[in-house]
């Protein structure tokens, strides 16, 4: 599980660099939640989404091709 955990935030650390849309909830500023296994990505519209999804999509193939 500690693998797990690791490679997901080195994807998530590549996949969000770089990105400058963010949600303000609170005064916090959120591109993402995260919680054991599960990744909300959290955007201001359909377009940031995307982009990020996208992004996500992108570094999770190169991963995938380490592996």
């Amino acid at each position: 599980m500690c693998l797990f955990n690791v490679l997901a935030e080195m994807m998530m650390r590549e996949a969000l660099d770089g990105y400058n849309g963010r949600v303000q909830i609170e005064g916090r500023l959120l591109t993402n939640l995260r919680y054991a296994d599960d990744i909300v990505l959290v955007a201001c519209s359909e377009d940031e989404l995307q982009e990020l999804v996208s992004q996500l999509d992108r570094v999770s193939s190169t991963a995938a091709g380490i592996i």
